[in-house]
């Protein structure tokens, strides 16, 4: 696991220099560039933002550091509230403000009732649409600027299902306007 890690992090250094700045040079553990360039670069000055998927203390260091976003994965809001809690102490310990690393999570949302048999997952938002908007606005609320809904059962009647649930979100966001 060492080894993967140690890797992961010097690849992470090399592509957040050439994305940042066009040019790396890095003599890690296991992996090494000298002069690479990134050529062309593209249309943003500071180039593509980089996510990092962390929880473990030397992944979310990694984020502090070089990350423009963190994914939490999939998460209850008391689960993405701890990690979120590493991830802010992690920012702190670099000196960085907390406030400018952007945050997402998925989260399991069940649209349709269970199947004769099914066991649904307990961490699953379920209710009527109103409730389940209300839940996922307690992500934003915490923090989180984007949630990826995984719906439940993955079907097409499960994402109609979820469509007053968006309009309960809409209707929020333009009151909020």
């Amino acid at each position: 696991y060492d080894e993967r890690f140690d890797r992961f992090e010097d690849g992470l250094r090399i592509i957040a220099a050439l994305l940042r700045t066009g040019r790396a040079t890095h003599d890690g553990r296991r992996e090494r560039a000298a002069a690479a360039r990134l050529e062309p670069r593209g249309p943003r000055p500071g180039g593509l933002p980089i996510m990092v998927g962390a929880h473990g203390p030397r992944m979310r260091r990694l984020t502090a550091e070089l990350a423009d976003r963190w994914n939490g994965g999939l998460a209850t809001l008391d689960q993405a509230r701890a990690a979120m809690a590493g991830v802010d102490a992690a920012c702190a310990a670099r000196g960085r403000d907390p406030a400018t690393l952007g945050r997402s999570v998925e989260v399991l949302v069940r649209t349709i009732a269970p199947d004769a048999g099914e066991r649904p997952d307990p961490g699953e938002l379920t209710g009527r649409p109103d409730e389940i908007a209300a839940a996922l606005r307690r992500y934003a609320e915490l923090g989180i600027e984007e949630v990826q809904v995984q719906l439940r059962p993955n079907a097409v009647a499960a994402v109609r299902a979820f469509g007053p649930v968006l309009a309960h979100l809409r209707g929020d966001l333009r009151s909020r306007r």
